[in-house]
């Protein structure tokens, strides 16, 4: 009898609630991605790094294709100075968030700043980093920007005269937009040819648009809902392929990476 009371309480104390709507949930499991892996993480990462994760059993995986399903930039460390470089709206404030070890993102709630050991509340994840000079890939075209900032044009016009840009000047300019763009508002629609929102892979994009043209990160069709719906998107999955180097994966998406032909380390 005390075994399967035992079994019993275990099972209640693996039950959530969820009182809005009402719904009960059996999740025996947490995430995957524990302490140790955390403080690794969190030693690896140098501003710049993009951060990509997995969650296991949510919905919305079954309609982002790839292994990846999120994308944020990690900044480091942001100071209460750094508030005169965001937007004087309410919106943007309640999105500033000051820490050593920050990460920025887009997400439902918009485009905010959190510690990355929230960030890593996930079940699997990987870090990539920009090579430490870029050079202009001539075989890859990429969309134009449109308005860019001087700073960002500067970057732009040394890769077109097949100038190298280092990863440290081209996350300065980044990290400015990624402060810029707190507040901005979800991408649900994956429009990307609307500025005012943005998902989370376009907002990544949207900081190191000024040295795309050595990065290559374009739109590609893809299908969803079964194919009922087609969209010019950028999977996670983009932020892996070369020239990215990848500094970090969790065991577990080894096999997936191979499974879908990208690289691990």
């Amino acid at each position: 009898m005390s075994g399967f009371y035992d079994q019993l309480v275990t099972i209640f104390g693996d039950i959530k609630v969820f009182k809005h709507p009402l719904w009960l949930a059996y999740d025996p499991g947490s995430y995957r991605v524990r302490g140790p892996e955390c403080r690794k993480v969190s030693e690896l990462l140098e501003p710049g790094d993009i951060l990509l994760r997995h969650y296991d059993g949510y919905l919305d995986n079954m309609f982002i294709p790839g292994v990846f399903s999120h994308a944020g930039l990690y900044l480091g460390p942001v100071t209460e100075t750094d508030r005169a470089k965001i937007p004087g709206t309410g919106v943007a404030s309640r999105a500033f968030e000051a820490g050593t070890c920050q990460v920025v993102h887009s997400t439902a709630q918009g485009v905010h700043l959190e510690d990355v050991l929230t960030f890593l509340r996930c079940d699997e994840v990987a870090v990539v980093r920009l090579p430490d000079a870029l050079s202009s890939l001539r075989e890859v075209s990429v969309q134009d920007p449109g308005s860019l900032h001087p700073s960002e044009q500067a970057l732009r016009e040394r890769l077109a005269r097949n100038e190298p840009v280092s990863r440290q000047e081209a996350f300065a300019v980044a990290r400015d937009l990624a402060l810029g763009g707190l507040g901005t508002e979800y991408d649900f629609a994956f429009d990307f040819k609307n500025g005012h929102r943005m998902s989370c892979t376009e907002f990544v994009l949207h900081c190191y648009r000024s040295v795309n043209s050595a990065l290559g990160v374009v739109p590609h069709g893809e299908s969803f809902f079964g194919g009922l719906v087609r969209k010019d998107v950028i999977r996670p999955d983009a932020y892996v392929a070369s020239p990215f180097r990848l500094i970090h994966v969790s065991e577990s998406l080894k096999p997936k990476l191979r499974h879908a032909r990208l690289p691990t380390l």
